[in-house]
């Protein structure tokens, strides 16, 4: 497997930034989700790695080795597209075998390994059907397969589960997971959803109009997010937000929203906390995640 560095990575479309001096790095074995709304950059950025797209600067590492100037057959990466994109002449065994033969590995090799990645996405018995034969979550096992089968040393997903209906999409979510646990692959996956990328990630990268905002485990995005925008974007519902002025009460900090003169206590130590900062305690942004809302009665302890 591989270890992936981006370093000020930027890409121009004509007029259009891009993306904009992206640094990012995803570890050995590790499975990154790349997470943003539809054309923050980010399937650009795979595409980028994957030797589909020229970068305008920067640099593109993988084991600490430059391959930006390689063409995307040298980079042996393997990519998996959102429609499936299978060879629609060939049967389940045919597409498996194809990018093989391609190498020139023999009839031997070409059997075992198709037959073992078969075996780890238990789909031994469709391997003589053709793509028109199979439904929708099997044919997306087989780009998988034809991805896992050439043994690349990172395999990049776009949003490949995103035509699937809801119950399908969260099996091949576990499926996606399991079948990464078991293969140790290096992986990164791009998608828009959110809970894809909570529940499937070891670490989440967010992007929004070809800038990275935060890169983080799951749990670091949602409980300790970089900025609003990371704040509002993960979660669901998504977090309420309003601006808000901090007072130092006896016992307790005080919390006026707007131009309300009621005020919610907070512990009397994060008035002195934003203080220390040397932020104005008058023009701050109060986040409040609905699942957190709790009803207690309103005094200040």
């Amino acid at each position: 497997m591989a270890d992936i560095k981006l370093i000020d990575i930027e890409k121009y479309f004509g007029k259009n930034y891009v993306i904009r001096k992206l640094n990012l790095e995803i570890k050995d074995r590790e499975f990154l989700v790349l997470l943003g709304a539809s054309g923050c950059g980010k399937t650009t950025t795979l595409r980028a790695i994957a030797g589909l797209e020229e970068i305008d600067s920067g640099k593109i590492l993988i084991d600490a080795k430059p391959v930006h100037h390689l063409k995307a057959s040298d980079r042996d990466i393997a990519f998996v597209f959102q429609l499936y994109a299978l060879y629609p002449h060939l049967s389940v065994y045919g597409n498996f075998a194809f990018p093989l033969k391609a190498t020139k590995k023999s009839p031997q090799t070409i059997e075992k390994r198709v037959g073992e990645v078969a075996r780890v996405l238990q789909i031994e018995s469709i391997l003589k059907k053709n793509p028109s034969a199979l439904s929708s979550g099997d044919m997306q096992r087989v780009a998988v397969g034809r991805a896992m089968v050439r043994r690349p040393r990172a395999i990049l997903m776009d949003e490949p589960i995103g035509s699937l209906d809801a119950k399908l999409r969260e099996e091949m979510r576990t499926e996606l997971k399991r079948l990464h646990i078991e293969i140790k692959s290096t992986t990164l996956y791009v998608t828009h959803d959110q809970v894809e990328a909570m529940s499937m990630a070891d670490k989440i990268a967010i992007m929004d109009d070809g800038i990275l905002q935060q890169v983080g485990s799951p749990t670091e995005v949602y409980n300790h997010p970089a900025n609003l925008f990371v704040a509002q974007f993960i979660g669901s519902p998504v977090m309420n937000i309003s601006d808000c002025k901090l007072g130092a009460g006896e016992t307790c900090t005080q919390c006026f929203l707007g131009e309300e003169t009621a005020a919610f206590p907070f512990s009397k130590s994060l008035f002195h906390q934003i203080e220390s900062q040397g932020v104005p305690a008058n023009r701050l942004t109060l986040g409040v995640r609905p699942e957190a809302v709790r009803h207690r009665p309103s005094d200040c302890r």
